[in-house]
């Protein structure tokens, strides 16, 4: 790549007057341009970088009240907004793909989270099934002074704890299946291996041969298995007319002349 990007670029002769001139050694500066083209256009007038971001989470757009999924990617202006301590404050706005709303969504450092600033709502989720509880070490120190409240926080950790037994089982279980003969995994997937090479050192010496038998200096690519179509079903009718036409005999074809030189002929014998 390195020769071709020093080989397939032009250079006018102004741009070495520039360099006799003292300038830097960039096409960019020469021409005034930024690398980027077109997305740094804002970036000296307004701080704006146009780039590629997705959307961290599921959110609501207030002006088509759509649902925008996560992972979603949009063309946004990123913009610093901010400092938290060291850490920038960065903004993203781009327009929803389904209205002329413009969203924003800042960057947040003390939290370690996106928060949508303007054109949007956050969907608030709970944990789901495949999500999982964490223990939160300030939970155990509060005391709580409702019994009922007490009892009900107690039948949900044994309801939690009731799961992840369950899942911690399931992969204990897995692990003992996959990992307690590690001699017999090992060869049945040595074993496997060496078959699958043999039949490959098979078919390429039945290639060679075949090639060699024909002249043929291609590659062959592998043969694929294409299931044959159905025998169409029979039928005495079309058996029948298929039969007739084609008992025909040839001269039956052509149009028979009704007046010429070899009929006149014929009809004064």
């Amino acid at each position: 790549m390195a020769d071709r990007k020093a080989i397939q670029k032009y250079y006018p002769p102004a741009y070495f007057d520039y360099l006799s001139k003292g300038g830097k050694k960039s096409i960019n500066m020469f021409q005034g341009q930024h690398p980027l083209r077109e997305r740094a256009r804002k970036l000296k007038t307004e701080g704006v970088l146009v780039i590629r971001f997705e959307m961290p989470f599921n959110i609501w757009c207030l002006g088509c009240n759509n649902h925008i999924g996560k992972g979603v990617r949009y063309n946004a202006e990123k913009k610093k907004v901010g400092n938290y301590f060291s850490t920038s404050i960065w903004n993203f706005r781009f327009k929803c793909h389904l209205c002329d709303n413009y969203i924003e969504i800042q960057t947040d450092p003390a939290n370690r989270d996106y928060v949508v600033v303007a054109g949007g709502k956050r969907k608030e989720e709970g944990p789901g099934e495949g999500d999982r509880w964490l223990w939160d070490p300030s939970a155990t120190t509060q005391k709580t002074t409702d019994a009922f409240e007490a009892l009900e926080k107690e039948q949900q950790q044994i309801a939690v704890a009731k799961t992840e037994n369950e899942h911690i089982q399931e992969l204990s279980d897995w692990k003992k299946r996959t990992y307690e003969d590690d001699y017999g995994s090992s060869q049945l997937v040595r074993k496997r291996f060496r078959d699958w090479k043999k039949a490959q050192i098979e078919q390429q010496k039945r290639d060679e041969e075949f090639a060699s038998r024909l002249n043929l200096f291609i590659p062959l690519v592998p043969q694929e298995q294409v299931t044959p179509p159905p025998p169409p079903k029979y039928n005495a009718k079309n058996a029948f007319q298929v039969t007739r036409i084609t008992a025909k005999p040839s001269h039956h074809i052509l149009p028979r002349a009704k007046h010429g030189y070899f009929t006149q002929i014929h009809k004064r014998k």
